[in-house]
């Protein structure tokens, strides 16, 4: 990782947790790090994994999955890769009363997601993939980062993990509105509006955050959504992303 990178990454993270904290968790192994521009809420990081911290940033200071229109702080909000649980923690502190549904793949995000969220009963995680089809699907690490993924139909890759539709996840947890739903699916999110004949799931949703993980396929998605029912953008707060509010 160039210095240069570094550097920025533990001056941002120093905004929230404080240089202290910082010193602790860099030269200590010190993992329990408390926010205190957010109730001094608690947050669990890997010490060996950077890509904790990156996500720690992107999470509370660029701030790149906020609803951008207001939501209730008693909303019902799907959180589709998860990751190690930031995201939907940032929710519960902006909207306590949030019913989340979280969705991770990865099994070791999905034990450090549990561990960041053990005090919110109305926070529901799941070690499950977001796809196309309801099944098995594979997935296999990038080599280039440990938090990327390479996600497919080959049963012959390296893990499997249980996939679920969208349309499975309203039906299961008999969900009538979804206020926010955010979408970091490590690429499947192109499966799915690709392959998803109907996308009808679209319908009970009222705001959405989508991260395309290939730029070229920005226009397709936001064009779908607009035929649903959305305003829809490629939103500048992020380097591939898409926002859209409901507008009918």
């Amino acid at each position: 990782m160039p210095l240069k990178h570094t550097i920025y990454k533990y001056l941002l993270a120093t905004k929230e947790i404080g240089i202290f904290p910082l010193m602790k968790f860099i030269f200590f192994n010190w993992n329990n790090l408390k926010l205190r521009n957010f109730n001094n809420e608690k947050v669990y990081i890997r010490k060996n994994k950077n890509e904790d911290l990156d996500v720690f940033n992107s999470i509370f200071a660029g701030q790149y999955h906020i609803p951008i229109i207001k939501i209730n702080s008693d909303c019902t909000i799907l959180d589709l890769g998860s990751n190690i649980g930031l995201s939907a923690l940032h929710y519960k502190i902006l909207f306590p009363k949030a019913k989340i549904f979280c969705y991770e793949l990865d099994r070791e995000n999905y034990i450090q997601a549990k561990k960041n969220l053990k005090n919110y009963n109305d926070v529901i995680v799941e070690n499950k993939a977001i796809w196309y089809k309801n099944g098995l699907i594979s997935y296999q690490k990038s080599g280039m980062k440990s938090d990327a993924y390479h996600i497919g139909d080959d049963t012959h890759a390296s893990i499997q993990v249980e996939s679920l539709t969208i349309d499975e996840i309203i039906k299961k947890n008999n969900i009538q509105q979804i206020d926010f739903l955010k979408m970091d699916i490590e690429g499947a999110e192109i499966e799915i509006f690709e392959n998803d004949s109907s996308l009808d799931w679209l319908v009970i949703v009222n705001a959405i955050n989508i991260e395309v993980h290939e730029k070229c396929y920005i226009p397709m998605i936001v064009k779908k959504l607009r035929y649903m029912g959305f305003l829809a953008w490629e939103d500048g707060r992020h380097w591939s992303a898409i926002s859209g509010i409901r507008n009918n």
